[in-house]
């Protein structure tokens, strides 16, 4: 077991100015994923210019932070927004749900795509493997602020937060986190992104996975105190619906690809048809 209470959520403090490794984390991994952005765009072949992936980030990334507090109110706090309305744009209270951010974000590549008439599902994936990137380095932010939200656990890589009042040994579920839907994730994505561009695919599976690991990790955190039908919380009704959409979305990407195959093995067919129509014509009037 480890106690993690030795190390100081604070990296430094000078006067009114207080420097967390959370944020710094989470600025590193914003910086990451413009990295990868750029990097995308120099490789694919003229399709993306570093004006476009900049416009791109700033969308998508005012889409998730105003998506993500909202999401969060909305999702788990509703009756505190009823009450207190200005809670929207208090941020530095605390409180984003990544699901919300994910509805921002999508909002503003549909909006992105609207002003530079790109395709949706190209947009997003482009997008995707971006995301776990920089999950992994929010994650690591997590757990240097000793953000311990786990389940009480009796394992050897159980966690102890000094700020527990209980002083319980508990799952370090950002850990899991970092391993499935950063680590294992960022590397489906770059693995699927060699096999051929098949639109809509790399989005599909950042769904797909995305819940499916949300759903595992959740098993291993504090119970939610909101049900938001039957036995099941909110949280996994929205990882869930996630798994859905990703399916759904694979599912069509795949048909898309059938129906574009066939219709090239037609169009080929019918091509030789002509040529070889042509030619006999040709030899009848040479005749």
């Amino acid at each position: 077991m480890t106690a993690l209470g030795s190390i100081d959520p604070i990296i430094v403090s000078l006067g009114p100015l207080t420097l967390h490794w959370y944020g710094l984390m989470l600025l590193m991994g914003f910086g990451a994923a413009i990295l990868l952005a750029r990097h995308q765009a120099y490789n694919s072949d003229g399709l993306w210019d570093q004006q476009q992936v900049a416009q791109l980030l700033f969308y998508v990334g005012l889409g998730a932070v105003i998506g993500g507090r909202l999401g969060y109110l909305i999702f788990y706090q509703f009756d505190y927004l009823l009450i207190a309305p200005a809670l929207l744009w208090q941020l530095w209270l605390g409180g984003s749900s990544f699901h919300g951010g994910l509805c921002g974000a999508m909002l503003a590549i549909c909006l992105f795509c609207v002003k530079n008439n790109r395709d949706f599902l190209s947009v997003c994936d482009f997008t995707a493997p971006l995301v776990p990137l920089g999950l992994v380095l929010e994650r690591i932010g997590s757990l240097l602020a000793r953000q311990f939200t786990g389940s009480h656990t009796e394992l050897a890589w159980g966690l102890i937060a000094a700020s527990d009042p209980l002083q319980l040994t508990r799952h370090p579920i950002q850990l899991y986190e970092l391993i499935l839907q950063g680590l294992v994730m960022f590397w489906l994505l770059q693995i699927i992104s060699r096999k051929g561009d098949i639109q809509g695919l790399r989005f599909a599976v950042f769904l797909l996975g995305y819940g499916i690991f949300a759903l595992f990790v959740g098993l291993f955190s504090v119970a939610d105190t909101d049900v938001a039908w039957l036995i099941f919380s909110t949280q996994q009704l929205l990882s869930a619906s996630m798994v859905i959409l990703g399916a759904y979305i694979m599912h069509w990407s795949w048909l898309h690809q059938a129906k574009s195959a066939i219709s090239a093995i037609d169009q080929g067919s019918r091509i030789r048809t002509l040529d070889q129509a042509l030619a006999k014509s040709s030899k009848s009037t040479t005749k």
